[in-house]
């Protein structure tokens, strides 16, 4: 909140009530962030300047609603003056102005961070002996052609079917197209060994933090049917062959083991990625579990007997047999989800995620979080009711009050914040409106339309996560050649107007200042594993196509592109990290508006502004920090009054 404050003869006086009288004048102070020192300053009434008391200059607000951000150090202090001499006692801002829930709460690593998230089948394959096979996947070959359907997937197919033809299906009569009966059961074997070796490009790219898309033991290529929350799928951990025993499945924690696969990921991954200095999260998937989870089996098999039976919402006939249940995609489904009431889960399966936050929060469970995970990223976030989050985020924060949590929210997230369940939200209303205008489509309302996606408390908008595509959508490359069908429509599998050959030169230009305004922009940048490799193509499934990394492809063409795109999206995201701009990028105010068809970004924090002047046409455009060449952008920064200069523009495109 901002809170007002009258200067009348040297003397600061603060009201939630104040008003403007003759002989004063009536500065606003909002606290942004504590721990970080940020703070917004605002002039609603006659001209003012901020003094600091480092004598790190002054901050001049001269005409009504001027507002300027400030990043004070410890101990520093403010004080006002007005235009005409007029000085108040130097002041603490910090002890004056009380900070929000968001100022308190937000983690300051998150804030303004830049995201990886990794979709581990598909990402790198360095130990080919945990790959899953048959029964529920048909190991593929790391490099073959994705439209290519061989026999042996066929045969798997089908004789899926007969196995198990309540989950699978096959079409006998190939009326469809093959690939539909065989694509989702295909396993490439990405493993998190292959994210320890791919650890350096993650970090040459800019990111600091990565998440986890679903890693839990489960049965599907994505993880998101959790089988055992309790334990990381041993395909995508362990280092070896993989043996058809689990784990016994108990509820009480202290009969908890711990796996190859799960000491492979706390004592080598989380350990090295946190010697890196960088953060984790993984999905936390609540809402649901898959069909094998060994609670809903006990369920469905025993009926009211099971000490699950309650944990479920299930159906019986006359003789108290189990037989429906509800599920997440469909009426007995392959995803049974947990029973809510009052919005609350019911309390065995409440307690149970309680239970799997404390494992991989603390994982040795001495109190101190710094051997876990960093947060986490919520699956359906609205589909579990508030009262839930609100018990489980004071779970989290009294484990690690450092702990980060987003929720995976299509829609304004307001009423989710403020301390009530996350910190942030992946930002899908930005990618809403920011998609189509990066695309070509004109857009005279894109700074406004931002500005009102972004009307969030400025902790929340900083650590906002900011991404443009994900595992949800068609590829950001792609979408970005298919103008006009809307963001996530129309790239499911089979829509014959969506484009899903290679993108051409002018489509990876737009790829690279989809970034450049992602890092210009407030809030947490995110890249989907790929997307800086130039992958291509649309929707689920086809959005997850194994990663082409440059030493591994057998396809040249690929491994150049991979390494140009790298290069031209790193060439912004490292910005965040610049010790001469990048505070400014990760904590500044900012300032949206249109120049002709340029998107100005402006981002202000203490005597520093920077600019980035966004061109998504296909023309040449003159600006007043001169030409901008199609498709690409400017970073600028004012030097003196006025007088902006060019620092940074769209690369070279090299290799």
């Amino acid at each position: 909140m901002w809170l007002p404050c009258i200067l009348i003869s040297g003397s600061l006086i603060y009201s939630e009530h104040a008003h403007t009288s003759a002989g004063c004048i009536q500065p606003e102070i909002r606290v942004v962030h504590h721990e970080l020192g940020l703070i917004d300053v605002r002039n609603s009434d006659q001209g003012l300047v901020v003094e600091r008391s480092t004598g790190r200059g002054e901050i001049a607000l001269t005409a009504l609603g001027d507002q300027h951000r400030l990043r004070l150090s410890e101990n520093e202090e403010i004080r006002f003056r007005s235009l005409t001499g007029q000085t108040t006692d130097w002041i603490d801002p910090f002890t004056i102005a009380e900070p929000s829930v968001e100022a308190e709460q937000t983690p300051a690593w998150a804030i303004g961070t830049v995201w990886y998230n990794i979709f581990p089948e598909r990402f790198d394959n360095a130990v080919p002996e945990n790959d899953q096979g048959w029964p529920h996947g048909t190991s593929v070959s790391w490099h073959a052609d994705w439209f290519d359907v061989t026999p042996d997937e066929f045969e798997a197919s089908a004789n899926r079917a007969i196995a198990d033809p309540r989950r699978y299906g096959d079409d006998h009569d190939r009326k469809r197209p093959p690939l539909r009966d065989v694509v989702f059961e295909r396993r490439f074997g990405g493993d998190l060994q292959g994210v320890l070796r791919r650890l350096d490009h993650v970090q040459q790219l800019g990111a600091e933090s990565i998440w986890f898309c679903p890693v839990f033991d489960a049965v599907s290529l994505h993880k998101y049917d959790a089988t055992d929350h309790r334990h990381i799928d041993p395909h995508l951990a362990s280092p070896g062959n993989v043996g058809r025993d689990r784990p016994l499945f108990v509820v009480a924690p202290d009969r908890w083991t711990w796996t190859e696969a799960d000491r492979f990921f706390v004592n080598e991954l989380l350990t090295e990625i946190h010697s890196r200095k960088m953060r984790v999260i993984l999905d936390g998937v609540w809402n649901h579990v898959g069909f094998q989870h060994p609670a809903f089996q006990d369920a469905i098999n025993r009926g009211r007997a099971s000490p699950y039976f309650e944990w479920f919402v299930l159906a019986l006939d006359e003789s108290a047999k189990v037989v429906g249940w509800q599920a997440w995609n469909r009426r007995n489904g392959n995803l049974p989800e947990f029973s809510q009431i009052n919005g609350d889960l019911v309390p065995g399966p409440k307690q149970h995620v309680f239970d799997v936050t404390d494992r991989w929060m603390d994982p040795n469970g001495d109190g101190d979080p710094s051997d876990g995970i960093d947060g986490w990223r919520l699956d359906v976030a609205n589909e579990i009711g508030l009262r839930f989050w609100e018990d489980w985020r004071q779970h989290v924060r009294e484990l690690n009050p450092d702990a980060l949590l987003i929720g995976e929210l299509w829609f304004d997230g307001g009423d989710y914040f403020g301390g009530k369940a996350f910190d942030a939200q992946m930002n899908y209303p930005v990618a809403f409106v920011l998609v189509p205008w990066l695309s070509g489509i004109p857009n005279p309302d894109i700074a406004t339309q931002l500005a009102d996606a972004m009307e969030q408390h400025p902790a929340t908008q900083l650590a906002q996560m900011n991404l443009l595509a994900s595992h949800d959508t068609a590829r950001l490359v792609s979408v970005l050649a298919n103008p006009g069908l809307g963001y996530d429509r129309g790239a499911g599998m089979g829509n014959a107007d969506f484009d899903r050959s290679i993108p051409d030169e002018a489509d990876f230009d737009r790829l690279e200042l989809a970034y450049a305004v992602l890092t210009a922009l407030p809030g947490s940048p995110m890249v989907f594993a790929g997307d800086e490799l130039g992958v291509w193509g649309g929707d689920d499934p086809e959005n997850r196509k194994p990663l082409p990394w440059p030493d591994i492809t057998h396809d040249e063409q690929l491994g150049n592109l991979a390494r140009k795109t790298t290069n031209r999206v790193g060439h912004w995201l490292r910005l965040r990290s610049d010790p001469a701009i990048g505070s400014v990028l990760r904590y500044g105010g900012v300032s949206l508006h249109l120049e002709q068809q340029l998107l100005v970004i402006e981002r202000t924090l203490n005597n520093s502004t920077i600019r980035l002047y966004a061109n998504p046409t296909n023309s040449v455009l003159e600006s007043s920090v001169g030409t901008l060449k199609p498709r690409s952008a400017a970073l600028c920064i004012m030097r003196e009054a006025d007088r902006w200069v060019r620092i940074h523009e769209a690369s070279e495109k090299s290799e």
